[in-house]
């Protein structure tokens, strides 16, 4: 299974412009989401956001645009929330979990100045090595690199994951586990690797708290407890929910009763977490 997602996702990235013009008269198929399709349509629409004036609107939480995002998932907002809310200053970034591995974002002109380390489980599908990426594969719950190496590190819906049962993306049966608080040794980590000022960008899906075995979503709880591991010096919150009109800045209160999508499409088209906690926090 793991072989023909990676070949529908390599022939995603290289033919997205067909598939994704398939997409759009596929979309009410129950099949979509695990088809290229799907994979397709969602690199073609970050393309366009991240390049557009629509990345303000993230940096400045402002109102986005009517249907924005229908039926796609949560990376729809999570990924240009990141690029609009990070330094372009000069600097080490770290990303836990290989959230940000893609071209478009990898070498977007917020990014240009950074020097970058990915760190995940697994190799990458792919990879930029050539283009002097550097890649660490392991477990993040370990210490892997020196105290204060990192300007700035990125964490992209990878929290929730961490501890549970991990088998979609890795054979190593060491990660199939049933450990739900070990994403707060990941937040420790994160602190120990980063310098004193450094930016930290966390994502998680939120709302009622449900643990799917793979997967946990985060209530407000949980986010207290990355804080009080954490203690930034200074934070923001940001939250943003899914309806049937796509995705929109939220509140917390907003946000707090909602569930993870776990079967596809919804009535609403509903992928994945139906809102998301984005945590910008300073050392």
């Amino acid at each position: 299974m793991r072989l023909r997602y990676l070949i529908q996702s390599m022939a995603a990235i290289k033919f997205r412009p067909i598939f994704n013009f398939i997409y759009k008269f596929k979309i009410r198929s129950p099949r979509v989401i695990s088809q290229i399709y799907y994979e397709a349509h969602l690199f073609a629409e970050l393309k366009k956001v991240i390049n557009t004036d629509l990345l303000d609107l993230f940096r400045d939480k402002r109102k986005l645009p009517d249907n924005y995002g229908v039926g796609l998932s949560e990376r729809i907002v999570e990924l240009p929330w990141f690029l609009s809310q990070i330094s372009e200053s000069k600097g080490l970034h770290f990303d836990a979990g290989s959230a940000i591995n893609y071209e478009d974002i990898l070498f977007h002109k917020k990014l240009k100045n950074k020097k970058i380390i990915i760190g995940n489980l697994n190799p990458e599908r792919e990879c930029y090595w050539t283009d002097h990426i550097s890649y660490y594969y392991g477990d993040l719950r370990k210490k892997i690199f020196i105290e204060s190496a990192f300007d700035s590190i990125s964490c992209i819906s990878v929290l929730e994951h961490v501890g549970l049962n991990n088998a979609r993306w890795t054979q190593d049966q060491r990660y199939c586990e049933a450990k739900p608080d070990d994403y707060l040794t990941i937040v420790k980590e994160l602190k120990y690797m980063l310098r004193r000022g450094g930016e930290c960008f966390i994502t998680v899906p939120y709302g009622e708290h449900k643990n799917l075995k793979w997967l946990q979503v985060f209530n407000e709880m949980m986010i207290n407890k990355i804080m009080a591991e954490f203690r930034p010096s200074t934070f923001e919150l940001t939250f943003y929910k899914y309806s049937q009109d796509g995705w929109q800045i939220a509140t917390e209160e907003d946000c707090k009763n909602c569930q993870y999508a776990e079967s596809y499409p919804n009535q609403d088209l509903g992928v994945g977490a139906y809102s998301i906690c984005c945590l910008k926090l300073i050392k």
